[in-house]
């Protein structure tokens, strides 16, 4: 059930009743946990938003800055880390799919976060399955009815993809991880060719590519620690055709490279009806680097987002408080869930 509430012209949406299941219903008990814990947060009137950053730490690398070099910066530590699965972001060519999803190298990271309460995400920018040598990120030529269709060439190197992103699952799980897992993200744009603006691609196709990879991972690899995260891109319209379906879909975001939420507030309340929790996946504040008030941020979203979780900067440096004005201030605000303090 679903309360509607009308606040300063907004439309913001409430979860009450029932709390909010994962759609695997073999779902451990852990990713139930974090779910239930997730959701709950736009409720509490502090300590709501878990901060996070892609990657734990840039130690060679002066233009990135992750949880680490955050810490260093601020005092403390961000909520929630990302990483990405696939090799070079799926566009170098490589030999197999165990070298192009490389979760060896980033599970270490996860498991090393985690264990001191923090929350992981898993980014896949899945090769092309066309390519014989798996890469072509941002190819137009994906053959998505091969890739569906059991004993093509393209069907076999996708599900090769899948049973090392399973690997990796598996693997995390044995740590008792529960992971936040969005695959196939920015679909409603043009650079990936998983994208409905891509040539051989729809809408129609998109949903049968995500049901498909959901289902294999679900019921043939029995991936019970993931919650399923569906992401659109923030700069390009808004498509919900490309919504696979509530059965398929945990949570919902937006990958958002702009100077000011007000960009997405539309888009923003039109993923609310779908009725599932809402995190801003990726950010960026792209025309605002080095210049960008992260207070100013944390306002914002109480006025064009209300209900979101967790906030996922991208780990150019000059988009995370490292290196912008009140990053410092930000991290310790008391509106701000830090790693410490999150328990589920």
């Amino acid at each position: 059930m679903k309360a509607i509430l009308i606040l300063t012209g907004l439309f913001i949406f409430s979860f009450v009743g029932n709390a909010q299941k994962p759609v695997n219903e073999r779902s451990n008990e852990k990713t139930k946990r974090l779910l239930i814990y997730l959701s709950g947060l736009h409720e509490r009137e502090q300590e709501k938003l878990i901060p996070g950053v892609m990657g734990l730490r840039y130690e060679a690398r002066e233009d990135a800055a992750g949880a680490e070099e955050i810490f260093k910066h601020t005092g403390k530590w961000v909520g929630l880390i990302g990483h990405e699965y696939c090799e070079s972001y799926g566009n170098r060519q490589v030999n197999s799919a165990d070298e192009a999803v490389i979760w060896e190298e980033k599970n270490p990271e996860f498991i090393e976060f985690a264990k001191e309460g923090g929350i992981v995400r898993i980014l896949t920018h899945y090769p092309n399955p066309t390519h014989e040598k798996y890469s072509g990120l941002r190819d137009s030529s994906a053959n998505i009815d091969a890739i569906l269709t059991g004993g093509t060439p393209e069907r076999k190197r996708w599900l090769a993809l899948l049973d090392e992103v399973a690997n990796g699952l598996h693997d995390l799980d044995k740590h008792g991880i529960a992971a936040i897992f969005g695959p196939l993200h920015e679909m409603n744009g043009w650079w990936f060719w998983w994208c409905a603006e891509m040539d051989n691609m729809n809408a129609e196709k998109f949903r049968e590519l995500w049901i498909d990879q959901y289902n294999y991972l679900t019921y043939e690899k029995e991936c019970n620690n993931i919650l399923w995260l569906w992401a659109q891109g923030g700069n390009p319209d808004l498509n919900l055709d490309l919504y696979p379906g509530d059965a398929y879909v945990d949570i919902v975001g937006l990958d958002v490279y702009k100077p000011s939420l007000e960009a997405i507030a539309d888009k923003y309340q039109m993923l609310q009806t779908l009725g599932k929790p809402f995190m801003i996946a990726e950010f960026g504040p792209r025309g605002k680097k080095k210049e960008f008030d992260y207070l100013n941020l944390l306002e914002e979203i109480n006025t064009y987002c209300p209900n979101t979780f967790a906030i996922m900067s991208w780990h150019s440096i000059d988009f995370t408080p490292v290196n912008n004005p009140n990053g410092i201030e930000y991290m310790n605000h008391p509106m701000v869930l830090t790693r410490e303090k999150i328990q589920y």
